[in-house]
């Protein structure tokens, strides 16, 4: 198995920025965390060759949650609801 240039090896590294749970400091600064972290998810799936396909649907989920959650902060708690309501239908 190839070394990472920290010295890794590449298979057992983990991102420290994607590991769950994650604490934030202030909950003004939840979404914009959360958004960098789904960007970082999305370009480590490119780099590691995933399908195209497979980078729509995560381009997808991350839109309908963060979308959720801006309605949540927008105080439109039933629309919130609704589109994670939407992305569980599509996982189930």
């Amino acid at each position: 198995m190839a070394l990472d240039t920290n010295g890794e090896k590449n298979g057992d590294k983990i991102d420290k920025e994607l590991r769950a749970p994650f604490v934030i400091d202030k909950d003004i600064k939840y979404y914009s965390d959360l958004e960098e972290r789904y960007e970082l998810l999305i370009k480590r799936a490119k780099e590691c060759g995933a399908d195209k396909e497979s980078i729509e649907i995560l381009n997808e989920y991350t839109d309908g949650v963060l979308d959720s959650i801006q309605k949540y902060y927008d105080g439109d708690i039933v629309s919130a609801q609704n589109r994670i309501k939407k992305i569980n239908k599509r996982l189930y």
